[in-house]
């Protein structure tokens, strides 16, 4: 069984102590854990409640020991992506803003965890790419705004679909 940490407190706790009651009532042994997939090679702040049962009572089990992280969000990047991921102006300065700096985050090495809705409301994480007359083509430059981030100009677009699925 897998699921967001808060399900451990979620009521109070009641809606986890139901869930307990259940694996027992089906006689598993279950062992708990939350593990986040930093913790395990993946460059994603992503914190998960994992558990594994079994129905010998007997069962003996150990998670995985927490792995060194070897990758960046950057390693997970496709080479070209579609126009649509690319930010026009507002978009560009929403996720520039410091003001917003907890709901987005832009070219960070370990991305937070991908949120369904993130692809409409500039939430989540975003990658900058300096100007390049090369890589941005008129299709992309007729959507996307430049701008300036950190004393570069360049781009910002949101992670691809494979992207995500990579990360994932």
């Amino acid at each position: 069984y897998e699921n967001v940490p808060g399900m451990l407190s979620h009521d109070g706790g009641n809606t986890w102590k139901v869930i307990k009651e259940v694996f027992e009532s089906l006689n598993y042994r279950i062992f708990v854990d939350v593990l986040n997939s930093k913790d395990y090679g993946i460059p994603q702040d992503r914190k998960r409640l994992f558990v594994v049962g079994f129905r010998n009572q007997n069962a003996v089990f150990t998670f995985p020991e927490k792995m060194e992280l070897n990758t960046t969000m950057f390693d997970y990047l496709e080479d070209e992506v579609a126009a649509r991921h690319y930010l026009g102006r507002k978009g560009f300065e929403f996720v520039t803003n410091p003001k917003y700096k907890n709901r987005a985050r832009v070219n960070h090495e370990i991305i937070q965890t991908q949120k369904a809705n993130q692809q409409f409301n500039w939430n989540g994480d975003f990658v900058f790419e300096e100007f390049d007359p090369n890589r941005h083509n008129e299709e992309i430059m007729n959507r996307a705004y430049l701008g300036t981030y950190n004393g570069r100009q360049g781009v910002i677009r949101q992670l691809s679909h494979r992207e995500c699925f990579r990360l994932m």
